[in-house]
């Protein structure tokens, strides 16, 4: 049960306190962090972020879309950067066992024609969703053979936000840039 300062001390009664010493409990210690975490504005998050010292090359708007979508995931502040390292800088590996599961012989052509349909798009998460879903309808193709593929060229691995928001906020040319670079890499 979460409990704010004040209803802490107007629940406290010293005849429940107990003479056993207190166990400390990583897990629920995190779990509570957890749960601060997802009721922090994400404006409070941004500026706990700003004065850490960590490599933010982002804008505060697309700071704050970031912890929009990863605050969920997160047990600490750290976290929205460490598990959002793809919004700051493009893939420089791939992870292996994503490789084999969303990587075939077609894929390189499939991502390659999604790459050319994107140039012309306006980059907003509904549209991008109705050009790859249209997509992969047209060529016959289940959206886990584009998606999958797709998001390990965005973000190096099979995890994270919705892959329509991931390219809103890369944005066309960097979405562009990293598919081109995952084909270039699976040749």
């Amino acid at each position: 049960e979460i409990l704010s300062l004040d209803e802490m001390a107007k629940e406290f009664d010293l005849n429940k306190v107990h003479k056993a010493g207190a166990r400390f409990s990583k897990e629920k210690a995190e779990w509570f962090n957890h749960q601060y975490i997802q009721k922090t504005s994400d404006e409070d998050l941004l500026n706990i972020l700003k004065n850490s010292d960590l490599n933010l090359t982002l804008s505060d708007e697309k700071l704050l879309k970031v912890i929009h979508l990863m605050k969920e995931r997160a047990t600490f502040p750290k976290d929205i950067y460490e598990n959002g390292k793809f919004f700051f800088e493009a893939p420089t590996s791939y992870d292996e066992k994503a490789s084999k599961k969303a990587w075939n012989d077609e894929t390189s052509a499939i991502l390659g024609e999604l790459s050319t349909n994107l140039e012309g798009a306006d980059f907003n998460t509904e549209n991008l969703k109705q050009i790859v879903h249209d997509f992969a309808e047209n060529k016959g193709l289940g959206m886990g053979k584009v998606m999958m593929p797709l998001r390990l060229a965005l973000v190096g691995e099979l995890k994270g936000p919705d892959v329509p928001d991931i390219m809103e906020l890369l944005g066309k040319e960097e979405t562009i840039s990293r598919i081109s670079n995952a084909i270039n890499n699976f040749k």
